[in-house]
């Protein structure tokens, strides 16, 4: 004639159920196994997220840069067609070719982000008349402002990696949360005499 509600905590509080435990699991920490409780496993795991996170917007940033670099080079080899100027087009070797264009390219050195490089010079080589006679200046103009703010975006990220890292936990609580439910219930117990 007992309450089963009552019953039942009073299960949990008169046995093993209610002890608390503080387990201890053994990790390998730089080759050697360490004993560590959850905490301690969390903070490193959290902090090598962070790490691989920072490397990776690094690496993108890298590509963007490239990108907006190269965008710049052709905006600039077409606009003020460098390809046609009698330099260029009586070039009598590709060395002497490659000295013109980057001296013609000196004007805009300053507001490029990073020395132009042989590589650079020679990519513009490549570029086929098609794409030249279809320029669009406005698309160049877009692309440009768009690579500007994903560039931005990247910097404050890496500025601000906490936060990313947060958000970026979030993102995957979000996205996978649901298909991962707690199984387990979390209450206190009353006092039970």
């Amino acid at each position: 004639g007992k309450d089963v509600e009552k019953t039942c905590n009073a299960l949990y509080a008169f046995t093993e159920c209610q002890v608390s435990i503080s387990p201890k699991a053994v990790v390998i920490v730089d080759r050697k196994p360490v004993f560590m409780g959850v905490s301690e496993i969390l903070k490193i795991n959290v902090e090598n997220t962070k790490e691989t996170l920072r490397r990776g917007l690094e690496v993108q940033l890298a590509e963007l840069q490239e990108s907006w670099m190269q965008a710049s080079l052709e905006k600039i080899f077409i606009e003020n067609r460098i390809y046609k100027e009698k330099g260029y087009e009586e070039a009598p070797d590709k060395e002497k070719l490659i000295v013109f264009v980057d001296k013609a390219l000196e004007p805009w050195k300053a507001k490029l982000i990073r020395e132009v490089r042989r590589e650079d010079i020679e990519r513009l080589f490549e570029i086929r008349m098609i794409r030249i006679t279809r320029f669009d200046s406005k698309k160049a103009d877009e692309l440009m402002r768009d690579l500007d703010k994903k560039i931005k975006a990247t910097i404050k990220n890496l500025k601000n990696l906490n936060d990313y890292t947060i958000a970026w936990f979030d993102t995957l609580k979000t996205k996978y949360g649901h298909l991962y439910p707690r199984r387990t219930e979390v209450r206190n117990f009353a006092n039970i005499n």
